[in-house]
C-alpha cells in the first residue's frame, strides 16, 4: 500500500453542501487542518457509525473543498450525504493491517526488496579490498604508492618549469626545479644601472654627488647659475633677473607708474548691474573725505540685486513725512513694537499661538492671533479664550468658557433658532424624577418690569429669591441646583425649568385621567 498523509489533532468538520454517491468533490465547513496531499493521499469518513457511513479516500485538498480519489475506499460503499453531515480525518483499517502483518512478519522477506544482503569486504570497510594509486599530472605531479585506506599516503611532487606563477597552502617535503638567469644570486642585478651618473648593481648603497655628498651633479643649462634668471623680465618698467630687488615707482618709491586703461582716473569706477539674484555688499568709507581704505561688512548689510533688498541688522534715526509716504511696505516683521497708535488701511500678521499672539496688548502672552484655517483667536495669560470664522464664534475650549456674568449682562440676545443646549444622555447621570406638580404649584410668578431699565414693557417674572426658597422646601439644596445662581445678582436658569412644567403636567394629566376614569 501507498504511503498515506495522516495528522493528528484534526478536529472534525460538516459537509457543506450535500454529495450524491459519484460526487468527485466535496466541500466542508472548515477544512484548513485537514492533510493538504503533499505527502501522499489522505482519508476522511463521513456519517460515522450511521446506516449511510462511508471512507473516502482523498488527493488533494484547496481551502474547504477535497479532490476524492476513491468512493467508498476501506470495505465501505459509495452513498449519497445530507448537507451539514459529520466528516472526520481517519487512518484506514488497510493500512493498520498491513502495519501489524509487516510488524509480526518472522519469515521470507519482510521488507521487500528495499533491503539487500551485503556483500565483499563492507563488514571490513576499514580498508579498500583492492590497494590504489594516487597519481597528480599537470603543474604539479606525482604518484603516491599503494594506498588501500589503512594510513595515510605520502606523495613526492613536482613544479612544472614555467613562466607563471604557483601557489601553494601547504608544502611539505623537498621541492626542487631547473632555474636559469640570476635568480640564484637575486642580491645583484644582472646588468648594473646608472643612478646620476654612479652605477648601481643593487650589491652596496650608492652615494650621490650634489644630492647626499659633496661635489656636483652633471647639469646643463643654467642650473648652475640659478641666482639670477637666465632672461630678465620687466616688472612695471623695470628689469628684474633675480639677483637683486628692485623699486617700483608709484608702487614702494615716489613716482608714477605707466598705466593704462581706467587707471588714470581713479577718482572713479566702472560699474556693472547685477540684476541677477545675487547678494552684493555695500561699499564702505572710514572717512568723510581723503584717502581711506574701501570696506565691506558682509555680517550686518548686504543687498539683493535682483529682489532690490536691503538688509541690515539695526536701522537707526527717524523717517520725516516725505520719508514715510515713499514706504508702502515693510516686508514681513519678526516684531513690532509701537508707543502709540497705528493708522492703517491693511495691518497683517501671521501665524501667532495662544503663548505668543501676532497682536500683543500689554503682556505678551494676551492678544490675537490666527490659528490657520481661516480661523482668528483671543488669547488671554497664554489661554485660547474664543476663535471667530466665517460662520461661528465659539470658545476655544469645550465647557470651559462663560458667556457675561451676574453684574455684566447682556441686555438682549438676538437669534434665529434659540439657543441648543446640550442634553446628550451619555453625558448624564440619572439621579431620580425631576421636580413637579408640588414644585410648581408652589412657586409665585408674577408680572413687573425692570427697576434700572427704561422698560415700559409688562414682563412675566419667577423671583429667584422664591425659587430659593421652594428648592430649600422641596428637599434640595440651591446651591448644588442648576436653576437657581448666586452672584451679585441672584439668577435663574429658566430651561432648568423645562423638565419640571414636563412633569408637573404628566401629573396633572394622571390625575385627570383617573378623575375620569372613575
Amino acid at each position: 500500500m501507498a504511503a498515506i498523509d495522516i495528522d493528528g489533532g484534526v478536529p472534525s468538520t460538516t459537509l457543506n453542501g450535500a454529495i450524491t454517491s459519484g460526487a468527485t468533490s466535496i466541500t466542508v465547513a472548515d477544512g484548513s487542518s485537514y492533510p493538504d496531499g503533499t505527502n501522499g493521499n489522505f482519508y476522511i469518513v463521513i456519517d460515522l457509525g450511521a446506516a449511510a457511513e462511508e471512507t473516502i479516500e482523498c488527493s488533494a485538498r484547496s481551502s474547504n473543498t477535497f479532490t476524492v480519489a476513491t468512493r467508498g475506499a476501506d470495505g465501505t460503499s459509495a452513498a449519497s450525504h445530507d448537507n451539514g453531515a459529520t466528516v472526520q480525518h481517519v487512518v484506514p483499517a488497510l493500512t493498520l493491517q498491513e502495519a501489524n502483518t509487516h510488524a509480526n512478519q518472522t519469515t521470507g522477506t519482510p521488507h521487500g526488496s528495499a533491503y539487500v544482503t551485503p556483500s565483499g569486504n563492507v563488514a571490513t570497510a576499514t580498508a579498500l579490498e583492492t590497494g590504489r594509486t594516487i597519481v597528480l599530472s599537470g603543474d604539479v605531479s606525482g604518484t603516491s604508492g599503494s594506498f588501500d585506506g589503512t594510513a595515510n599516503a605520502t606523495i613526492t611532487t613536482t613544479i612544472a618549469d614555467d613562466s607563471h606563477n604557483h601557489t601553494d597552502a601547504t608544502i611539505t617535503g623537498t621541492l626542487s626545479n631547473d632555474t636559469t638567469g640570476n635568480a640564484a644570486t637575486a642580491t645583484a642585478l644582472a646588468t648594473a644601472r646608472l643612478i646620476g651618473g654612479v652605477s648601481f648593481d643593487g650589491t652596496a648603497n650608492i652615494t650621490l654627488p650634489g644630492v647626499n655628498a659633496t661635489g656636483n651633479q652633471d647639469t646643463t643649462g643654467n642650473a648652475t647659475t640659478a641666482t639670477a634668471l637666465e632672461t630678465a623680465r620687466t616688472i612695471g618698467g623695470v628689469s628684474f633677473d633675480g639677483t637683486t630687488n628692485i623699486n617700483l615707482p608709484g608702487v614702494n618709491t615716489a613716482g608714477n607708474q605707466d598705466t593704462s586703461g581706467t587707471a588714470a582716473v581713479a577718482t572713479t569706477a566702472t560699474l556693472t548691474d547685477a540684476g541677477t539674484d545675487t547678494t552684493c555688499f555695500p561699499v564702505l568709507a572710514g572717512a568723510a573725505t581723503g584717502n581711506e581704505g574701501l570696506e565691506t561688512d558682509a555680517s550686518a548689510l548686504t543687498y539683493n540685486a535682483s529682489t532690490g533688498t536691503l538688509s541690515a541688522t539695526n536701522l537707526a534715526g527717524t523717517l520725516t513725512t516725505a520719508a514715510q509716504t515713499n514706504i508702502t511696505s515693510v516686508g514681513t516683521l519678526g516684531s513690532l513694537t509701537v508707543t502709540n497708535s497705528v493708522v492703517a488701511a491693511d495691518f497683517r500678521a501671521t501665524g501667532g499661538t495662544a503663548a505668543d499672539p501676532s497682536f500683543m496688548i500689554e503682556d505678551t502672552d494676551t492678544g490675537f492671533f490666527s490659528s490657520g484655517g481661516g480661523t482668528f483667536a483671543a488669547t488671554c495669560n497664554s489661554t485660547s479664550v474664543t476663535t471667530w470664522t466665517n460662520t461661528r464664534f465659539r470658545p476655544s475650549s469645550d465647557n470651559a468658557i462663560q458667556l457675561g456674568e451676574s453684574g455684566l449682562r447682556w441686555t438682549a440676545v438676538y437669534a434665529v433658532n434659540g439657543t441648543i443646549q446640550t442634553s446628550d444622555m451619555t453625558l448624564k447621570e440619572r439621579k431620580g424624577d425631576a421636580l413637579g406638580l408640588d414644585f410648581v404649584n408652589d412657586l409665585k410668578p408674577f408680572q413687573g418690569r425692570w427697576k434700572d431699565e427704561d422698560d415700559a414693557a409688562c414682563r412675566q417674572f419667577l423671583s429667584a429669591q422664591d425659587v430659593h426658597r421652594s428648592l430649600k422646601a422641596a428637599g434640595i439644596d440651591p446651591e448644588g441646583s442648576g436653576m437657581w445662581h448666586d452672584g451679585e445678582h441672584e439668577g435663574l436658569n429658566y430651561s432648568e425649568m423645562v423638565p419640571v412644567l414636563v412633569k408637573a403636567v404628566q401629573e396633572l394629566t394622571a390625575r385627570l385621567e383617573a378623575v375620569e376614569g372613575s
